[in-house]
């Protein structure tokens, strides 16, 4: 069981090369089909796709008929495919002033200075519109109070506590719905 669990990482590796080796096949293949269509035309490229899937149903085909029989496998095993071979790369001929450079340190390039940093005027600081201290709000802990809580105390308060809260509320966190529920108290308890 401990050699199953140590050579997991060793099987997580495996797949993840088995997957990027076939999405590369398979993106060959496209790329090898693509190039071929713009040539010769979309047929050649429909009887290859024809020939393929003929040939992998009758492979498919004899492999259930054996089992069926009794004459194939009882356990499924995997076969690896046979690697498709791809046409050398085309390499571009280096040019006459250019050398390989194999075995030799990369060149140094120099990073290009960084320009000088440009002075920016600090802006004006803004003066706060002066809030009433968290000790003197109507309510206690009103900062970290939800909407509904705060709407339930409302009930006992008067028009001046009232705007006390909006007055607050418009100065620190602005926040539209106590606000508008603030103002609707108001209109209220002054209607």
């Amino acid at each position: 069981m401990t050699e199953t669990v140590r050579d997991l990482p060793i099987h997580a590796v495996r797949l993840a090369m088995f997957g990027v080796g076939r999405a590369l096949l398979l993106s060959d293949r496209v790329t090898k089909d693509v190039k071929q269509i713009r040539e010769s035309g979309v047929r050649p490229v429909l009887g290859r796709w024809k020939d393929d899937a003929e040939e992998i149903a009758g492979t498919l085909v004899h492999r259930v008929v054996d089992r069926i029989n009794g004459n194939g496998e009882t356990d499924v095993t995997w076969e690896p495919e046979t690697p498709v071979a791809r046409p050398p790369r085309k390499v571009s001929p280096l040019s006459a002033d250019s050398e390989l450079a194999v075995g030799k340190p990369a060149p140094v390039i120099e990073p290009e200075p960084e320009p000088a940093p440009v002075a920016v005027a600090e802006p004006a600081p803004v003066a706060a519109p002066v809030a009433a201290p968290v000790a003197e709000l109507p309510v206690p802990n009103y900062d970290s109070s939800t909407l509904a809580s705060i709407r339930a105390r409302l009930r006992t308060l008067d028009v001046a506590q009232v705007q006390t809260l909006r007055d607050y509320e418009q100065a620190n966190a602005a926040r539209a719905d106590f606000v508008r529920m603030f103002d609707n108290r108001i209109a209220k308890l002054q209607g």
